[in-house]
């Protein structure tokens, strides 16, 4: 993999419901599903990482939502932040970037990620994504899983901001070029990894880039399987397992 810069989703002067529905529309990913998540953590991580949050089942995480992660601080923990990094440098008297995507070909070298992915990477746990289908002017969702449901661990960077006495911790999953499965529906795909990935990604720095960029690749679409679901998860306030339920 070349390491080229590119760009990000921003969608700081906008709010709510729209921020959001911008977020699924031009970015990837902008939603995904953590439907079993102790199932999820004891299965990429074993004991490394102990689950005492009381983590709920989740079929529709959106952007500005709070989401569990793993990081590195003195051995592997689960912790909290909102979805959309927001730079550590980001003025306070200004509209506050989210910047929930991060393309891997250009983290390294962008203002908004480079500190981050040398010294914050981290883990959003997953087990599916979605993505949509334009046909004229409809939006068709489509949801992407490992084969068998099972987890994985979607690469990402955070950060901390301040600002007086408030800290903000965020994060932003980076994407790649997509497999031949999800490239039918968009040109991108979150970064997934399971196994020795996992490690490598969450290795304290320095890693080279080429070390990086190896785990950074396409998941094999072999291993995944897609499914057109119905339109309520268009809605980011829709939840409940229905929303991953094929259509047809």
């Amino acid at each position: 993999m070349v390491l080229t810069w590119g760009c990000a989703c921003r969608y700081g002067g906008l709010h709510g419901a729209a921020a959001v529905c911008l977020a699924y529309i031009v970015c990837m990913c902008g939603r995904y599903t953590l439907t079993r998540p102790e199932a999820v953590i004891d299965a990429l991580f074993g004991d490394s990482v102990r689950d005492d949050s009381g983590l709920e089942p989740r079929y529709n995480i959106a952007p500005t939502q709070e989401v569990p992660v793993v990081r590195q601080n003195h051995g592997l923990e689960l912790f909290s932040c909102r979805w959309g990094l927001v730079p550590a440098w980001a003025k306070p008297e200004k509209p506050l970037p989210t910047l929930i995507n991060a393309r891997c070909e250009t983290v390294h070298e962008k203002p908004s990620f480079r500190d981050a992915f040398r010294a914050r990477r981290c883990v959003v746990l997953a087990d599916g994504f979605y993505e949509w289908e334009r046909k004229g002017d409809q939006k068709l969702p489509w949801y992407f899983r490992r084969q068998g449901g099972l987890g994985f661990g979607m690469a990402a960077i955070w950060e901390s901001w301040e600002k007086g006495d408030s800290l903000l911790e965020s994060v932003s999953v980076l994407t790649t070029t997509a497999n031949a499965l999800v490239g039918r529906i968009h040109d991108r795909m979150p970064v997934m990894l399971t196994g020795e990935a996992l490690e490598v990604w969450l290795g304290l720095w320095p890693r080279s880039l080429a070390d990086l960029a190896a785990v950074m690749a396409p998941f094999p679409e072999v291993q995944m399987c897609a499914q057109r679901v119905g339109a309520a998860v268009n809605r980011a306030t829709a939840e409940g397992e229905g929303l991953v339920v094929g259509l047809g």
